[in-house]
C-alpha cells in the first residue's frame, strides 16, 4: 500500500500597530505565535484581529510538522479588518442603542497545482 504524502502549511500574517510592523504566526487555535506552526490543515480561522488595520497574509508548504522541504512564504494576501464600534455614544440617535458584536473570520482556502509546487491561495473576509 502507497503511503500518502501530507502537506504541513504555515500561516504568516503581517500587519502595522503604530509604526510598529509586525510579522506573527497563526497556531492551531488562531491565536499568534512568534515562529511558524506548521500545520496540517488547508483552513483556518484567525482570532482577536485588530479593527481597522491592513493584515497581510501568506502561505509556506512543508513535507512535515518540523519544516522539512518548505517552501518559503509565498505572495501575500491582504485585507482591512473593519472598524470597531464607538466605545461611547455621542448622541443616541446616531448609534444603535442594542449591544453588536462582530466577529471576523478568515477563511483560507488552498488548492494545490502539484505536490512540490506552492499552493494558491484564496482569501474570503467573512463577516
Amino acid at each position: 500500500m502507497a503511503m500518502v504524502q501530507e502537506t504541513y502549511y504555515a500561516f504568516q500574517v503581517a500587519y502595522t500597530v503604530g509604526l510598529a510592523p509586525q510579522v506573527m504566526y497563526l497556531n492551531p487555535d488562531g491565536t499568534f505565535s512568534y515562529v511558524p506552526v506548521w500545520i496540517n490543515t488547508t483552513s483556518l480561522t484567525a482570532v482577536a484581529l485588530i479593527p481597522n488595520t491592513l493584515f497581510s497574509v501568506s502561505l509556506a508548504a512543508a513535507n512535515d510538522a518540523y519544516g522539512t522541504g518548505n517552501t518559503g512564504f509565498g505572495p501575500a494576501a491582504a485585507f482591512t479588518t473593519a472598524a470597531s464600534q464607538p466605545i461611547a455614544q455621542s448622541y443616541s440617535a446616531v448609534y444603535s442603542t442594542k449591544s453588536l458584536q462582530i466577529g471576523f473570520q478568515i477563511l483560507i482556502v488552498i488548492q494545490l497545482n502539484t505536490i512540490r509546487k506552492f499552493p494558491q491561495i484564496l482569501l474570503l473576509f467573512l463577516m
